[in-house]
């Protein structure tokens, strides 16, 4: 059942469905901007890139507030670390989603020299929790 729909046209955000967890895999390779849809209460997968060896420094912020912050395959900060994970496949993921989630993300990253070699942006809203959710409980 999907209980989350999702237009992406992405290279570095891509999600996928299963379980109550919102999963969605596409490939970003043109657009600097697309906008997601996730289920309150429910975990959204953000697959920041493919392979993050390649990339010197990257950073997710959400507004102008840092989230995530990666140095040389490294996390240096997580802010929202009670309710994210960041394992090594360049993946980040946000569990427990709220109506607070909800806003513009962008992902920029850096070259050796510490300058900004590109920003891709990713708008999210959280609505209403997934049907199946509602049922369980």
């Amino acid at each position: 059942m999907q209980c989350v729909s999702c237009f992406l046209l992405g290279f570095f955000f891509l999600l996928r469905q299963h379980h109550s967890t919102l999963s969605v895999q596409t490939e970003w390779s043109n657009a600097s901007w697309t906008q997601c849809y996730g289920a309150l209460g429910g975990t959204v997968d953000i697959q920041l890139m493919d392979n993050t060896s390649e990339i010197n420094r990257y950073q997710l912020l959400k507004s102008s507030l840092k989230i995530l912050d990666v140095r040389k395959n490294t996390v240096i900060s997580n802010t929202i670390r009670e309710r994210a994970h960041f394992p090594s496949n360049g993946t980040f993921r946000i569990n427990k989603l709220n109506r607070t989630d909800s806003g513009n993300y962008s992902l920029q990253t850096f070259d050796s020299d510490g300058k900004s070699s590109d920003e891709r942006i990713l708008q999210l809203f959280i609505e209403g929790k997934c049907l199946l959710e509602t049922l369980k409980n």
